[in-house]
């Protein structure tokens, strides 16, 4: 139900013990492929050792499905699919776009891609998924450095379903899910980060078609009241683990491997790197491994995508009074109103300035002989005042009793 997105072999090591030359059957099997799934082979026939895959214009289009691109970790399988909007391809270190954008033209054709500089990478937009396809083709047969995503239209949809008891078994839930109409891939307990216990939460994986989405308005499932929700948004982007470099994933992905643990260019699980030696990082080469979080080189990434719904609040206006409606004869000109509003506004920085320059152009005596005169009309009146109330005084003591 899933696709293999890499090619690095799952099979197991064998033993010495169990090595093909001990086993006589295994060691007269030929390898075969055929364009025909169902043709019957002759046992007496002889066949060489190795058969090379036929071409895929010379596969009918039911065939067509089955067949992976020749990828070695870039892409996911060759289906031709028309009018299906594609992810960018980054292509990394380009030395001559010359000539490779002579090679996309041969390609997709003078109109079937764009082209986004970005530094030393471009990104590439093709038209469709079927020039996606052949891109990814023609980067894993050049060996180029790049990455990509999955097109949005076959990436599987992960919700989780809450309030189902933990012991109820994950082929019950994933049975009653395909009653119900859905295509399930996986079905899995989430257990307690901390205490490991199993929770009443189950990861469901689904895959992409339209009815699928509907999952959310699930409401009961195996005589519980559930709900389905979607997972929740990482703090951190994803971080591939071939090259280390955040944005994508190791399933889509052809740049050469960075180790986690010493930065070298090989994959992390052929380290060989002593435990009591310091880590170094790929990203900024600092003395820790590549997936620390407080890498310096992850703050560098805005990665704002969480914040995505979260709109800011603002207070609603307090109420105004109505305006007092005028009569079109009591209404300003328009020239007249923008025409005093550009001359005869002033602001507090041009009446300020203007003052600073009388304050500093008049002069010390201009200023000491006004404040003498406002003083002198102050103290005339004072001392006629004072004149009269003495001679008032001495007037009554020299009078006869």
């Amino acid at each position: 139900m899933s696709h293999t997105f890499t090619s690095e072999s799952t099979k197991r090591n064998l033993s010495s013990s169990s090595s093909p030359n001990s086993n006589p059957r295994v060691k007269t099997l030929k390898t075969f492929i055929s364009p025909n799934r169902f043709a019957v082979l002759t046992p007496d026939e002889d066949l060489p050792e190795v058969f090379s895959p036929p071409s895929v214009s010379a596969v009918s289009e039911f065939q067509r499905e089955t067949i992976a691109p020749k990828s070695k970790r870039l892409g996911v399988k060759a289906a031709e699919v028309a009018n299906k909007p594609s992810p960018p391809i980054v292509i990394n270190n380009v030395t001559n776009y010359s000539a490779l954008k002579a090679d996309f033209i041969a390609l997709l054709g003078a109109d079937g891609f764009t082209v986004t500089a970005k530094g030393t990478s471009i990104h590439v937009k093709t038209r469709n998924c079927t020039d996606y396809y052949k891109l990814i083709d023609y980067c894993n047969d050049q060996d180029l450095e790049a990455h990509t995503w999955a097109p949005r239209h076959t990436r599987p949809i992960k919700v989780f379903i809450r309030h189902l008891h933990h012991t109820i078994a994950v082929e019950d839930i994933e049975k009653a899910l395909t009653v119900e109409g859905f295509s399930v891939i996986n079905v899995s307990n989430i257990n307690h980060r901390v205490s490991k216990q199993a929770l009443s939460l189950f990861s469901v994986v689904l895959t992409a078609n339209e009815f699928n989405r509907s999952i959310y308005q699930l409401s009961f499932l195996l005589n519980s009241k559930i709900v389905v929700e979607k997972p929740n948004q990482a703090r951190f982007p994803p971080q591939c683990k071939q090259c280390q470099r955040y944005g994508h994933t190791q399933g889509y992905c052809n740049n050469p491997p960075r180790c986690v643990k010493c930065s070298n260019n090989h994959i992390s699980k052929a380290c060989t790197k002593p435990s009591n030696t310091p880590a170094k990082c790929a990203l900024c080469a600092g003395a820790h491994t590549a997936n620390y979080k407080g890498c310096s080189s992850i703050k560098k990434i805005s990665y704002t995508s969480h914040k995505k719904g979260h709109t800011k609040i603002t207070p609603p206006a307090p109420p105004t009074a109505p305006s007092k409606v005028l009569h079109v004869t009591d209404v300003p000109p328009l020239a007249h109103t923008q025409l005093h509003s550009k001359q005869g506004a002033k602001t507090y920085a041009k009446v300020t300035a203007g003052n600073l320059h009388n304050s500093n152009t008049e002069s010390i005596s201009v200023i000491m002989a006004h404040f003498i005169t406002q003083l002198n009309s102050l103290i005339t009146p004072l001392i006629s005042l004072l004149s009269n109330l003495l001679n008032t005084i001495l007037s009554k003591n020299t009078s006869p009793p």
